[in-house]
């Protein structure tokens, strides 16, 4: 992680199993987190899922809250050289885009309520978001998708995502969501990485494929700052 964010000059979030002591508990603490490595290498924060989903219950503890990020622009940027400027981000995982356990109401919108409140630039969201259209088990590899264009295959997603994102529409609050793709057992990923400004009528920059593992670069107008 390190290397890579010194390499790139910028910022490097990556989604990893942490584990920390409690003087509560008899054992250490396994929690499902995002690390942010700055430019220079330094590790700025880690963040723990508030909002665990099912399979995460048997092993992981959900952190306090969400959080929300002031970070100076790192040597890639064009407003580096503006010492005074700084963008604020929220890291988020996979579940705490959803309603709270699946119970909470669904116009809740926790987790972009929260980015609304601090105001926030960009959420950067790392998941390993379900296939809710997976092909058939005897089906082959692509079968079932011949015919439809990349597009087809990944709007239903990128929809539901925005619709998430409702309280941070006509922000134009920047949406990063980087999604595992492939299979682990029985269970399917969906890929569709992508980023999006969340403007009055949401505008997708770039996307991933839904089947392959890829590389996106996306260049985002973040939302003007009041001063």
């Amino acid at each position: 992680m390190a290397f890579s964010a010194l390499k790139l000059g910028c910022y490097v979030q990556v989604g990893l199993p942490t584990v920390s002591s409690s003087s509560s508990t008899s054992g250490p603490l396994y929690s499902n987190s995002t690390i942010l490595v700055s430019p220079f290498g330094a590790l700025v924060s880690v963040y723990s899922k508030h909002f665990l989903y099912e399979t995460d219950f048997a092993w992981a503890t959900p952190g306090p809250a969400f959080i929300a990020l002031d970070l100076p622009f790192p040597p890639s940027s064009p407003f580096h050289s503006d010492r005074g400027r700084a963008f604020r981000l929220a890291p988020a995982i996979c579940m705490d885009l959803n309603p709270k356990d699946f119970v909470a109401p669904f116009e809740a919108f926790e987790f972009a309520s929260f980015a609304k409140q601090e105001k926030v630039d960009i959420v950067a969201c790392s998941m390993s978001w379900l296939d809710s259209e997976p092909p058939r088990a005897t089906a082959e590899e692509g079968e079932e998708e011949e015919g439809r264009t990349e597009w087809e295959k990944v709007h239903r997603t990128l929809g539901y995502w925005v619709m998430r994102m409702e309280p941070l529409m006509e922000s134009r609050v920047a949406f990063v969501g980087c999604n595992r793709v492939g299979r682990e057992g029985d269970t399917i990923f969906t890929g569709s990485s992508c980023a999006i400004e969340l403007q009055d009528r949401p505008t997708v920059i770039k996307y991933a494929t839904k089947r392959k593992e890829e590389v996106i670069l996306a260049k985002v107008r973040l939302p003007p700052r009041e001063d």
